[in-house]
Parts: C-alpha cells; sequence; structure tokens
C-alpha cells in the first residue's frame, strides 16, 4: 500500500514542480524486478483505488510480455507524452519490469522520460536451472582462474539490470 500511495505522490510532486516552474517535466518510468512483482502490485493498488488515482490526470502504461501487446502500451505512452505536450493532461507513467522489453530496448531521450523509479533489485530467479548452472561453474573456475565466483556473478547481474533500466 505505502509504495502505491508513494508513487502516487510521487507523481503528484512531478506534475505539480512543471507547472510551477513552467517548464516541460517527462514522463515517468516504475520498473519493477519481474512480472510477478508488477502483477503483485497493480492487483494491490487497482483494491485501494491508487491505480484510478493516476490515471485521472495521465496515461497509465504496463508493459506486457506479448511483443505486439507491448508495442500496443509503447504507443499509448509515445501519445501520453503528445497530450502532455500540448498541456492536455500530465506526462505519462509507464510500467514495466526489469530485463524485459522496455527497460533494454527503448530509448527514453528528453522528456520522454524525467524520472524513474526502480522497486527493489532485479535479481535473476534463484532458482533457475541456467543461473544454479552458471553459479556452480563459477565457484568451480573461480577455484583455478581469476574469474568471478557464483555470489560475486549473482550480485553482479542484478546490478547490470538495474544500470540497464535506470539507463
Amino acid at each position: 500500500d505505502a509504495i502505491g500511495k508513494l508513487l502516487l505522490e510521487i507523481c503528484s510532486i512531478e506534475q505539480l514542480s512543471s507547472v510551477r516552474h513552467r517548464q516541460s517535466s517527462g514522463g515517468v518510468l516504475c520498473f519493477f524486478p519481474s512480472f510477478r512483482s508488477l502483477q503483485l502490485h497493480v492487483s494491490r493498488w487497482k483494491q485501494i483505488g491508487v491505480l484510478q488515482s493516476l490515471k485521472v490526470s495521465r496515461a497509465v502504461c504496463v508493459e506486457h510480455p506479448d511483443t505486439a501487446k507491448c508495442e500496443e502500451q509503447k504507443k499509448l505512452y509515445e501519445a501520453g507524452i503528445q497530450q502532455a505536450r500540448l498541456g492536455q493532461k500530465a506526462f505519462p507513467l509507464f510500467r514495466a519490469v526489469c530485463r524485459g522489453k522496455i527497460s533494454e530496448g527503448m530509448d527514453f531521450s528528453d522528456d520522454l522520460c524525467r524520472l524513474v523509479i526502480v522497486l527493489g533489485i532485479p535479481f535473476p530467479t534463484v532458482a533457475d536451472p541456467k543461473v544454479i548452472l552458471k553459479r556452480q561453474y563459477n565457484d568451480q573456475q573461480s577455484k583455478h582462474t581469476n574469474v568471478l565466483n557464483g555470489q560475486q556473478w549473482y550480485n553482479i547481474q542484478a546490478y547490470r539490470a538495474l544500470n540497464q533500466a535506470i539507463g
């Protein structure tokens, strides 16, 4: 609940600041560590009215695992940017996922994004067989060569995804 209310407050402050200073602000990106985390938060925000409050003044878009649906949301976000440039609405909010299409495949230059919010550190899924094997391999290799051990590799993957998202 607190995260949703904080996001609402941040978007309100961002909107007020751009009006008060008569300057263009920009879109807001909010990254989650996983699609599961995104779904849980959005579901809760619907229940407590945070999502509806955000949608009153701005376009609110969400990344989707399906490429076609993600492209649709991207177009809605860009249309929201155009509306904001004309003063019709506040700049849009795009909820996305670290390691997703939005964090790794789009350029959000200038007013396409002026604020990035990251909710959590996007560690790889610890139970993923590829992650388990890579960590084991690195642990073995680090004993004989100058390779990161499994835990160091795991941590770096999280921070790499984080850096990619904040861009």
